[in-house]
């Protein structure tokens, strides 16, 4: 089944249409539109509302029948400061330092969507959050998936799957979003040797270096026979820990750009967007293949 040819305008139609509903608040520095909007300033504005039908924009722009009141069992959170934390640990799904690592997470970059209660944290609204939530919220409600576990390695891959899943659903929805690609970490990690780096700067290269590391890695790992999973380098795992989970979330958002551009080009069916959002994810060797997949398809 090839891209149909609605698919190549149809994103950017719903982009253009959203744009011009109304003023959006863009402080999202990888927005791209025109006009601001101040939340405190515009009483009518209904968050859940507006993330409820992109939710519908997105099952529809994927050929996904599912019933509407199904679409409605999401809780949404809104706290520009990312006071989150009693909400996170009243219910003792949560402890104290993933709950910390959780708001360091939205605090950075303005939205988390937790699949064990359905719960969107925001702290920044603009079109690329809400819709990377509203995906992230849909492939929860297709699959069940769950983004823990009792195992880190298996954690780690659900986090890259769910940024997948989110940068995808933000590009059909702003398709003039950016994204870091693997190629722009091998600039940047050129340009930086042998500058002198702030702290800031040090923690920064740490994470470039530490997504060419994890290409190296996958490499040699796809390179083997059969599916057996193979254990991540605890110091990726750590540092992963070290930056609230960016380095999972950069990567998984490099593949799900990845995708998306290749269904666009025709060079990947339309349908492999809509078995990812599908497809169950019971266990670590499930998980282990969906992002194996998707990153040999990012490396073809």
């Amino acid at each position: 089944m090839n891209t149909p040819p609605w698919m190549k305008w149809q994103s950017f139609a719903l982009w253009e249409e959203m744009r011009h509903m109304g003023a959006w608040h863009t402080s999202n520095h990888e927005a791209d539109f025109d006009q601001d909007f101040d939340i405190h300033q515009e009483e009518t504005y209904d968050i859940d509302f507006q993330f409820l039908s992109f939710v519908k924009e997105l099952a529809g722009f994927m050929q996904i029948n599912i019933d509407a009141s199904d679409m409605e069992s999401f809780h949404v959170h809104f706290s520009p400061r990312g006071d989150f934390f009693q909400h996170l640990t009243q219910e003792g799904t949560v402890d104290s330092v993933e709950a910390n690592r959780i708001i360091g997470r939205a605090s950075i970059d303005g939205v988390y969507y937790l699949a064990r209660t359905n719960t969107v944290l925001l702290t920044d609204i603009s079109i690329n959050n809400l819709a990377e939530a509203a995906g992230q919220y849909l492939h929860a409600l297709l699959s069940s998936f769950e983004d823990s576990s009792e195992n880190k390695t298996e954690d780690f891959y659900r986090r890259v799957l769910k940024a997948a899943v989110g940068m995808i659903a933000s590009k059909i929805l702003n398709p003039r979003r950016k994204c870091m690609e693997l190629h722009h970490f091998r600039q940047v990690v050129r340009r930086q040797r042998g500058r002198r780096r702030t702290s800031a700067g040090d923690q920064r290269s740490r994470l470039n270096h530490a997504v060419l590391r994890f290409d190296r890695w996958m490499e040699l790992a796809l390179a083997k026979e059969g599916e057996r999973v193979e254990a991540l380098p605890r110091t990726l795992l750590q540092l992963d820990a070290d930056t609230d989970y960016h380095l999972s979330r950069v990567i998984g958002q490099m593949l799900g750009f990845n995708l998306y551009k290749k269904v666009i080009a025709d060079k990947v069916s339309t349908v492999k967007i809509r078995r990812l959002f599908k497809k169950r994810i019971p266990n670590l060797d499930a998980v282990w293949r969906e992002v194996s997949w998707l990153y040999d398809l990012m490396l073809r």
